[in-house]
């Protein structure tokens, strides 16, 4: 049997950054952001 992979995803600190200010700059609430990321889980 082989063995699964959690499929976690580790996104950087400079692409947080980015994300955080694009939401306070551009008034994003999270979700839109989520989609605008493509950061669903």
């Amino acid at each position: 049997m082989k063995d699964k992979k959690k499929k976690n995803r580790l996104w950087s600190g400079e692409f947080k950054l980015k994300v955080v200010l694009d939401i306070i700059e551009n008034e994003l609430s999270y979700s839109q952001a989520a989609r605008k990321y493509d950061m669903y889980l």
